[in-house]
């Protein structure tokens, strides 16, 4: 249990599915209330349900005290006008902000020279001004409470993979944004935090498994799968420690020290997988071109 959690009210983007709804199952389990953010009703109605009915807060509350509740607001943040006039609406209809938690997020891996150009400009209305305009729109509460703001990005925005380019693009430009607001905001009481999972089972993942070059695939397949229960556990871990970079799982922890520390050998490693990968599949292709 943290008590510091206990009447903080947590507004979650992305907040009906993946790593966003295991945040919210950790936080409510704490004791917080949640507005859960996204564009698709249906999804808020089934997560809404889910975390009322599987999830038992456990804080020490005053009788007076108010009970942890679960709202939802139906909102894309890629519509910056639209998300800001909600957002505004959400806090005046429910309660301001302690915790803002920037989950919204998609990826479409490919060969960079397949990729549309409207891949990238989607990608980056999703991973990077979805979270400009939450943050900016919510600050002004934010800095009156003390409040934390946290940006979930990837370990592909530390270490930039193979069929990654435009996921990679935004997610650097995310760690930049969170660094530069980090160091911005600090002197007025608001922390903000950076979260880096590596691959989590997640419905986006399962959508990108099915279009993913073989060479991502085969990269991919040389790390564990996080579970995102866990990488809400160690999400709620650097938070209450304020810390800035959270990097969520073992394994992704170690990439990044070696990335950190020595560059070089990291490259060399996943040059070696995309070249294996590339025989085995020439090697494929040679053995059905002979039948």
């Amino acid at each position: 249990m943290h008590p510091w959690l206990q009447d903080a009210t947590a507004y979650i983007t992305g907040g009906s599915s993946g790593i966003g709804l295991a945040i919210a199952h950790e936080l409510r389990r704490h004791g917080a209330s949640l507005v859960l953010i996204a564009r698709n009703r249906q999804r808020l109605d089934e997560a809404q349900r889910e975390l009322l009915t599987t999830t038992a807060p456990v804080s020490r509350r005053a009788p007076d005290s108010r009970q942890p509740m679960v709202d939802i607001v139906v909102a894309d943040v890629t519509d910056s006008r639209q998300l800001q006039q909600t957002l505004r609406e959400a806090v005046a209809r429910i309660s301001p902000p302690d915790i803002l938690v920037n989950c919204a997020g998609m990826a479409h891996p490919g060969y960079f020279e397949q990729l549309d150009l409207h891949v990238l400009h989607q990608t980056m209305q999703v991973n990077l001004y979805g979270a400009w305009s939450a943050t900016q729109t919510l600050l002004p509460y934010l800095r009156q409470r003390g409040g934390r703001i946290v940006n979930v990005a990837s370990l592909a925005g530390l270490i930039g993979s193979f069929g990654y380019s435009a996921y990679a693009a935004s997610k650097f430009a995310l760690v930049g944004f969170s660094e530069a607001l980090r160091n911005e905001l600090k002197p007025d009481g608001v922390s903000v935090s950076l979260l880096c999972p590596s691959d989590t089972d997640t419905p986006q993942l399962h959508q990108e498994n099915r279009i993913k070059p073989h060479e991502t695939a085969a990269l991919s397949g040389n790390g564990p799968t996080l579970q995102a229960g866990q990488v809400a556990r160690d999400f709620l871990r650097g938070l209450r420690r304020r810390r800035f970079l959270i990097i969520a799982g073992r394994s992704a922890r170690m990439v990044y020290l070696i990335k950190r520390l020595a560059p070089s050998i990291l490259y060399r490693l996943m040059d070696g997988v995309v070249a294996k990968s590339r025989r085995r599949a020439q090697t494929h292709t040679a053995l059905i071109g002979e039948q």
